[in-house]
């Protein structure tokens, strides 16, 4: 796809209505020249498959002075068209997209270019019978390695276009003093419990618990780095968190720009009730990183890497051999503790880094991030979704969803349907949201991009997303309540 000429034309392309909304819909001439061409659109959804209750899939088709899509299910059709871009109306959307569960929308698309129209060959949407969950929280960042002018976690519903902003570190600033936000997690896809990040001014952990926040400090004693990447469990009120130490290495002559690396990390446990810090591991040659929890709340996994030096030099000059596995340890709830480690996906023995372990809300499922080395894959063009059976020990990636890029920060949708993530594939440089729907089986059917009220505004826009989260519902806490918390004092 030839995206920097759909980015060039962005600013020109506005309008595109549908036909019961504005006479102005273009005229396909009868006697238009249908060819058995690929229609050339951006983002590209052609043989996607999408959920029932997603939002209108609006494209537009490149070097088109006007366009018009033809969607046909069941005997029905609606027509849109307009400038060069579709927007299709939200409410005969989701009349047809209801009616199409479990089948197929035909999508046709008509063009003309200096006055001539083109007919394409026609494509297929999929439709899903399980739909998605409504809402999907994610941080926003522009381009930056140490910098944080600008960031902000936001929250968009999937149904519709609406955005909502749960946190903006302008909120907050006060005499110049910026901050970072970032590694918010919630608590089993729900939104009155959740927990996230304030780095450098106001710096602590922000914790949410039925619309009050409190700001507490994880550097104690005995755990001086803190908490980094967060888990709440599904089941109870605590959260594990990596204590990480992280460096980054810049290239001087490489395709990749930076390295990611942590010289240290090991695990905690934070008792949300007691407000109270457990070091569950203080191994120096081991780096521990990415906990995440199984739907019973009972089993703690996480990648972990052995090293056996931990000067940083020798970890710079071993940057490409550094390789993690999955593992896990059974959580015991009464005396917050965890067992002894056991191994999961031993992803090195294939001289892979598995990182980023997510299971599926029906506990069947494995999803991970591959590459062949290090820890923080989005800066990897190489990293790959794999997919483990637990019961076989299985491990295939997910070809349908993967691309030639960077993929990496996936979660599952609460159903275990659909997974969101980050992906690279667009231009090589920003990320943006994907979502692909996994079968009951473990494939993957196509992955699609986030749908856009304008579809190019993302060919614009110099903001990356990263850690994409599902939740069931709209996040509920006041920006005053954020903004206070950020601003005000340590709880512990």
């Amino acid at each position: 796809m030839e995206f920097q000429n759909f980015r060039s034309a962005a600013h020109l392309l506005v309008c595109a209505l549908m036909i019961g909304a504005c006479a102005s819909l273009p005229r396909v001439p009868e006697n238009c020249h249908v060819t058995g061409d690929e229609a050339r659109i951006w983002p590209d959804y052609t043989g996607v498959t999408v959920p029932s209750n997603i939002a209108p899939l609006n494209f537009a088709v490149k070097d088109a002075d006007e366009c018009v899509a033809r969607f046909s299910h069941g005997g029905k059709t609606m027509e849109c068209g307009g400038s060069g871009q579709i927007e299709i109306d939200i409410d005969e959307w989701r009349k047809m997209l209801s009616e199409a569960a479990g089948d197929s929308i035909k999508v046709q698309v008509f063009a003309s270019s200096g006055g001539e129209w083109k007919g394409y060959k026609p494509f297929c949407v999929h439709v899903a019978k399980e739909q998605i969950d409504s809402f999907v929280a994610y941080r926003q960042i522009p381009p930056s390695y140490v910098m944080y002018d600008q960031m902000r976690i936001v929250q968009r519903d999937l149904t519709s276009f609406a955005k909502y902003e749960v946190y903006n570190n302008k909120w907050s600033e006060v005499r110049g003093q910026s901050h970072c936000v970032n590694c918010h997690s919630f608590q089993n896809y729900r939104t009155a419990k959740m927990q996230m990040h304030v780095r450098e001014g106001f710096g602590g952990t922000l914790i949410a618990e039925d619309g009050a926040v409190r700001k507490i400090n994880l550097k104690r004693e005995g755990n001086p780095m803190g908490g980094a990447y967060p888990a709440w469990n599904p089941k109870f009120d605590v959260i594990a968190y990596s204590s990480n130490l992280t460096m980054q290495n810049f290239f001087t002559a490489n395709i990749a720009k930076i390295e990611v690396q942590d010289s240290k990390s090991d695990l905690v446990l934070y008792d949300v009730k007691k407000d109270k810090v457990i070091r569950i591991t203080d191994t120096p040659f081991d780096l521990e990183v990415f906990p995440t929890w199984s739907p019973d709340g009972r089993w703690l996994y996480y990648s972990v890497a052995a090293v056996k030096d931990t000067a940083r030099i020798e970890f710079v000059k071993q940057y490409d051999k550094i390789r993690y596995n999955i593992y896990r340890r059974r959580f015991s709830p009464d005396s917050l503790s965890l067992g002894e480690p056991e191994p999961v996906l031993m992803a090195s023995a294939d001289s892979l880094s598995a990182t980023l372990p997510r299971i599926s809300p029906d506990g069947k499922w494995l999803l991970t991030g591959q590459a062949p080395y290090g820890v923080f894959h989005i800066w990897h063009p190489e990293a790959d979704l794999f997919l483990t059976n637990l019961a076989t020990g299985e491990t295939h990636a997910l070809a349908e969803a993967n691309s030639d890029r960077a993929e990496s920060f996936h979660n599952w949708s609460s159903n275990g349907r659909w997974i969101v993530f980050t992906s690279r594939r667009g231009d090589g440089n920003f990320t943006r949201l994907y979502m692909a729907y996994i079968d009951a089986d473990g494939n993957a059917r196509k992955a699609f991009e986030l749908p856009q009220k304008n579809p190019l505004a993302e060919l614009e826009s110099i903001w990356s997303y990263n850690i994409p989260e599902f939740t069931v519902e709209k996040v509920r806490i006041s920006r005053k309540a954020f903004s206070d918390a950020v601003v005000g004092t340590i709880d512990n």
